[in-house]
């Protein structure tokens, strides 16, 4: 369930940036978060569901999240299957299988601090650590919708005259 919510939810926020709509697509990361807020609280401190809890509300977030984005866009039924090329579905496949390991290593590598704290430390610089971690999150968060921002600005700023001095403004700024 995590992986199909987590895989739908980030392909339609794809989509929703596709298609222009920003509004729906940071409403949906705002759900998300929430969710997962809420749940997290719920499920694992009220209810005592242990790693089920945390399983759970890590499923529901994403859910909530591409419902949303589903409700407002409708995107299944613009689906058109008949469309799909297989040659270019093989050919990102060649390209994306090598990567995948590399993904899975990062994952282990992220993961595992926690465990190795919790051993060698305890679990209140276990928390401190989860709370601490939370901050870089925070930043990479706000820099990624500046990326979002920025890739589709310099899209449309690259044919037109002063680009050179907006790009360096823009750099400057950030």
């Amino acid at each position: 369930m995590l992986l199909i919510a987590t895989t739908l939810d980030n392909s339609w926020k794809y989509i929703a940036r596709a298609f222009k709509k920003n509004l729906i697509y940071t409403v949906s990361g705002i759900i998300s978060t929430i969710t997962l807020g809420v749940s997290g609280i719920l499920l694992i401190v009220v209810w005592d569901m242990g790693l089920k809890g945390i399983l759970l509300s890590y499923s529901l977030a994403p859910l909530l999240s591409f419902l949303f984005i589903e409700f407002n866009l409708k995107v299944i039924t613009r689906l058109k299957l008949n469309l799909i090329n297989r040659k270019t579905i093989r050919e990102m496949l060649k390209y994306s299988l090598p990567l995948m390991p590399n993904d899975i290593l990062w994952w282990l590598i992220l993961s595992s601090n926690r465990y190795v704290i919790k051993i060698y430390l305890g679990i209140n610089e276990n928390g401190i650590f989860s709370v601490s971690s939370k901050f870089p999150s925070l930043m990479s968060s706000v820099n990624d919708l500046f990326n979002m921002a920025w890739q589709e600005r310099a899209i449309l700023e690259y044919s037109s005259e002063d680009k050179n001095s907006y790009y360096s403004n823009i750099f400057i700024v950030f």
